[in-house]
């Protein structure tokens, strides 16, 4: 089965976050719809170690790519290069997820043949916590198309 969604994960050092993240990601029962591609920016912690972790244990839906520090910029097109999905959206290694709704939303995006979808996200801090919403938060991935 073709995958619906990839979710390229930027990671450099996030050692203390990732697993949370992964494990989110990874819960669902949709994971033949998925792709986590975990690209690791040439961390110097254990974040390519977790990485490798859940790409044993999830081996078709979670690759990991590592490659020398380049920025967060490079990591993001290097997941956009190797992306299997129909949509691609970016979380960061450290970002903090809700993913209650994620195999209603797998199931929804499979049934939808459209450019572009707004989804809105939370943006907290110390002083007060805000909602949002991104325009490109998920796209289709038409880059293979030209």
């Amino acid at each position: 089965m073709k995958k619906i969604l990839t979710i390229v994960v930027p990671s450099y050092n996030v050692e203390k976050f990732l697993p949370n993240t992964l494990e989110r990601l990874t819960s669902g029962d949709n994971k033949s719809k998925l792709e986590v591609l975990v690209v690791d920016d040439g961390s110097t912690d254990n974040t390519k170690m977790i990485a490798d972790r859940y790409q044993k244990k999830f081996s078709s839906v979670v690759p990991v790519i590592s490659k020398e520090n380049r920025g967060h910029g490079s990591t993001i097109n290097v997941g956009i290069s190797n992306a299997s999905g129909k949509y691609l959206k970016v979380v960061d290694g450290d970002d903090w997820l809700d993913t209650n709704q994620l195999d209603i939303f797998l199931d929804r995006l499979e049934a939808l043949d459209t450019d572009l979808i707004i989804t809105p996200f939370w943006l907290y801090d110390n002083k007060k916590t805000k909602k949002c919403f991104r325009i490109v938060r998920l796209i289709h991935r038409m880059v293979k198309h030209f």
